[in-house]
């Protein structure tokens, strides 16, 4: 995925922050930034070994561990019997579907070229 549409969408996110000043969710929306990257860069590195054997239980596999990863990563929030802690794993899925709608693109673009 593109390094400047990931920052441009981190931007808009910082500041959408700061517009409707929710600043403690700052440190939060970063850390997401962060973590769905690391994800997809490790998504992306199975996924181009994946390529050459062809087996679509295994391009599965790795989209259901990405889940078990987010839910991991959202499990303190969701514990939280604070109810202000919606706002995190919303302002979580809004990325993560943000990101997810970007890659399906890129991936149609991709397999039209070729």
């Amino acid at each position: 995925m593109n390094l400047n549409l990931r920052l441009a969408l981190l931007v808009v996110n910082i500041g959408a922050i700061y517009f409707f000043q929710v600043k403690e969710l700052l440190y939060f929306a970063v850390s997401s930034h962060l973590f769905l990257f690391a994800l997809d860069v490790f998504t992306q590195m199975y996924e181009k070994r994946l390529n050459n054997i062809r087996k679509p239980l295994l391009a599965l596999s790795i989209n259901f561990f990405r889940i078990v990863f987010c839910l991991v990563f959202l499990l303190p929030q969701i514990s939280s019997s604070n109810t202000e802690r919606k706002i995190y794993i919303i302002n979580f899925f809004l990325i993560y579907f943000v990101l997810l709608t970007i890659n399906l693109i890129n991936k149609k673009k991709h397999l039209n070229k070729s």
